[in-house]
């Protein structure tokens, strides 16, 4: 009996791990950027009075992301454009509703929500980044992207179930593979 009572304890558990992981979501904060100068002209950096520790994204309480939280000059880049781009996932627990009122089956809706592309245009070799905003999509954006496997079932964002799944802001030159700047969150 004791084993028994042991082993329904780790169950429960476990569960309740289980649960949490998926739940998991991009909370509300600053987020740090990492820089790869391997992907920028060479030369290339922050102009004065910005060092790489100010350039950040933010996650509101709402769940939107701006990024950069501070616009900020790119220095040394010669004729070179670059593009930045901010991209969100969003994502909600979706229950279908039956005509009797009855909750009759449960799936996940997610959402990408874009800022950008934006195009940053160089001028006497400095480039001017653009605050962009991903705002979180509404329940009803989310419910008209919903399917219900009965058309005549209605489709619910469970209350307090929409999050922030993962956002990446980037800011990549013309002409390289990769990003010289990118900031994100899962």
């Amino acid at each position: 009996m004791k084993r028994l009572g042991i082993i329904t304890a780790l169950l429960t558990l476990l569960m309740a791990v289980s649960a949490s992981v998926a739940l998991a979501a991009v909370s509300p904060g600053v987020y740090p950027a990492t820089f790869d100068y391997t992907q920028a002209p060479t030369g290339t950096h922050l102009a004065t009075g910005t060092t790489e520790t100010d350039v950040t994204c933010t996650v509101s309480a709402t769940l939107s992301v701006t990024c950069p939280t501070t616009n900020f000059d790119i220095a040394g880049v010669g004729h070179a454009n670059a593009t930045e781009l901010l991209s969100t996932v969003y994502s909600a627990t979706i229950d279908c509703r039956n005509h009797g009122g009855s909750v009759v089956e449960t799936h996940s809706q997610s959402a990408l929500v874009t800022a950008g592309p934006t195009t940053l245009r160089a001028k006497n070799g400095r480039l001017t980044t653009q605050t962009q905003t991903a705002n979180a999509p509404t329940d009803q954006q989310l419910e008209s992207q919903a399917t219900c496997p009965n058309p005549n079932w209605t489709a619910e964002v469970r209350p307090g179930t929409k999050v922030l799944s993962s956002f990446v802001w980037t800011v990549k030159f013309d002409g390289f593979s990769g990003a010289f700047i990118t900031i994100s969150a899962s």
